[in-house]
């Protein structure tokens, strides 16, 4: 936490003082630190008047401050409003791209998605899936295929290993990315393919990861 009687500055130079940081670098380190989160115009205003989101900036700049090659941050969207979110984004991309390896947990999967490169499902204390996003996603692959006329299932039956049917369309689960060979053999049957995409979620990969 923060002492809210204390500025911006002041909290991060109280907390370098553990580091042994001469007063001239850690004066320099915070108020590059702070400009780096976005708290730049915020230097000398009392942590106890800041907001939400503000402190979750201040969070991030606290994180940083002995420069770690490892940070683990938990929740650290949550207060920020959309310019927010967007430069924690940018931040971490950044930070990675310096080499440094972070670890983030978050409920918000889309979240996820955009700024990960692996991730670690947990349930019920036990990591029940783990591996690189594209990976995960490639081996999850939904395709949802709508023709006309009507598609017969045995056509599809070669590449899927699960068929839902919805209204007119058909949403199967396969191993890979089959389009390209299934849009062969639809046309070669007289087929207008009115709809074929993929359905790429994490959330559906969460689901199926924690139901009983």
């Amino acid at each position: 936490g923060f002492y809210d009687n204390l500025t911006a500055r002041q909290n991060l130079l109280y907390f370098l003082e553990f580091y042994k940081v001469s007063k001239n670098k850690a004066k320099i380190r915070t108020d590059d630190l702070l400009e780096l989160v976005g708290l730049g115009d915020s230097t000398d205003k009392k942590v106890g008047e800041f907001s939400r989101g503000m402190k979750q900036r201040l969070g991030m700049a606290q994180a940083l401050l002995n420069d770690p090659d490892i940070i683990f941050l938990d929740e650290p969207t949550a207060g920020l409003d959309p310019k927010g979110v967007a430069d924690f984004r940018e931040l971490i991309k950044r930070l990675a791209k310096d080499g440094k390896t972070i670890f983030f947990s978050s409920h918000i999967l889309s979240e996820v998605k955009e700024v990960c490169e692996s991730i670690g499902i947990i349930s019920k204390g036990k990591l029940v899936v783990k591996g690189k996003i594209k990976e995960l996603l490639r081996k999850n692959t939904r395709i949802i295929v709508e023709t006309e006329p009507a598609l017969n299932e045995s056509l599809i039956k070669p590449f899927a290993s699960k068929v839902e049917f919805n209204d007119s369309k058909i949403v199967f689960e396969s191993e890979k990315d089959c389009r390209a060979e299934l849009s062969k053999i639809l046309c070669k049957n007289g087929y207008l393919i009115k709809e074929m995409h993929l359905i790429e979620s994490l959330e559906e990969i969460y689901l199926k990861a924690v139901r009983p």
